[in-house]
């Protein structure tokens, strides 16, 4: 799959259809068959037909108005929501997650603050379904051991910290978490 040229002097290269970098993440939206893929570049493309199909678009991280807060090292992982408008951008060295309305106006949406992820190790966030409410809450792990929550992060703009939080593993990285929700 061609992602971009090599180099800027490609005459098919367009920056609104170009994704450059090494691909570090992707996700495909099941309900719309978008494939998303994040690169260490810090940039995003989005491609119909689960990536068989043309380029949509291309946007960086890169100089957002989260960038200056959470900041970031490059992405590490891509993450639809379960509706298909929504898409979590996680990067490495980064205090946080951004999260981008696609389908709407493909906007930077808000930008979850406090994730405590400043290294190069993969440390992913999980999507799950409040029992309560019925909406995709978010949870990460932390370089400091501890666990953290933002509910419904999608249904704020701008920065939104993060709901709760409980210490885990005195000392270490929580890397990993998975959620089973019934």
């Amino acid at each position: 799959m061609k992602t971009g040229p090599k180099n800027n002097k490609s005459s098919w290269s367009n920056p609104g259809t170009a994704l450059r970098g090494l691909v570090s993440a992707l996700d495909i939206d099941q309900q719309y068959n978008v494939l998303a893929a994040g690169t260490l570049t810090r940039q995003v493309g989005l491609y119909d037909a689960a990536g068989q199909g043309d380029c949509v678009g291309v946007f960086s991280l890169a100089g957002s108005e989260s960038d200056d807060i959470i900041a970031g090292g490059g992405v590490t992982q891509v993450i639809w929501s379960s509706c298909g408008r929504y898409l979590y951008v996680v990067e490495r060295k980064s205090e946080g997650a951004v999260i981008y309305d696609i389908r709407r106006t493909g906007q930077l949406l808000s930008w979850l603050s406090g994730r405590r992820a400043m290294t190069n190790q993969r440390m992913k966030v999980e999507l799950a379904a409040s029992q309560r409410t019925g909406d995709q809450d978010v949870w990460a792990g932390g370089t400091d051991g501890k666990l953290r929550y933002w509910e419904a992060p999608h249904l704020k703009q701008g920065l939104v910290a993060h709901t709760w939080e409980v210490a885990v593993h005195q000392g270490m990285c929580v890397l990993c978490f998975h959620c089973q929700c019934g």
